[in-house]
C-alpha cells in the first residue's frame, strides 16, 4: 500500500456512486485537477532528484580521480554504484519514480471516471438509466453480498 494519505483519500473517491451522480459530476473535475497537479509536482521532484544524482555521480567521480592518479573510466563507472552518496541519491530518485507512477495512474483513473460519468449522463438524458433502475441494481448487489457472506 502506498503510504501517502492524500493519495489514499483521493484514490478512495475514484469509484462512482450512481445514486450521487450529480455530486460526482460536480466534484470530478476538481479532483482530477488536484490529482494532476500532484502528479506534476511529483514529476518535478523526480527530475530534481535525477539532477541531484547526476551531481553526486560527478562529484564522486572527481573524488575517485583525485584519490587515484591513473584510474580508468570503466573502473569509476563500475565502482560508482558502491558509493554511499550515490546509493542514497539513487534511492531518493527511485522513491520519486514510484510516486510518479502512483500519481499518474491515479490521474488516468480520474480521466476514465470523467469519461464514465459523461456516459452515465448520456444514459440518463436518453431515459435508459433511471433512478429506479439504479436502486434495483443496488438491491441486487446487496443481495449478492448477503448471499456471499452466508457461505
Amino acid at each position: 500500500m502506498y503510504a501517502n494519505q492524500l493519495y489514499n483519500d483521493l484514490k478512495a473517491k475514484v469509484g462512482i456512486d450512481k445514486l450521487r451522480l450529480d455530486e460526482e459530476l460536480m466534484e470530478c473535475p476538481m479532483l482530477l485537477q488536484s490529482v494532476s497537479e500532484h502528479a506534476v509536482d511529483v514529476m518535478g521532484m523526480r527530475d530534481t532528484a535525477k539532477y541531484e544524482l547526476d551531481i553526486v555521480i560527478a562529484d564522486e567521480a572527481r573524488l575517485m580521480r583525485l584519490a587515484e592518479d591513473k584510474i580508468s573510466e570503466s573502473k569509476i563507472i563500475s565502482q560508482m554504484a558502491l558509493r554511499p552518496k550515490v546509493q542514497a541519491a539513487q534511492r531518493k530518485l527511485d522513491e520519486f519514480k514510484q510516486d510518479v507512477a502512483y500519481w499518474t495512474a491515479l490521474a488516468d483513473n480520474y480521466r476514465e471516471k470523467a469519461s464514465l460519468l459523461r456516459r452515465y449522463a448520456e444514459l440518463i438524458v436518453s431515459g435508459y438509466m433511471t433512478q429506479n433502475s439504479v436502486y434495483e441494481e443496488r438491491r441486487q448487489e446487496m443481495a449478492q453480498e448477503r448471499k456471499f457472506r452466508r457461505r
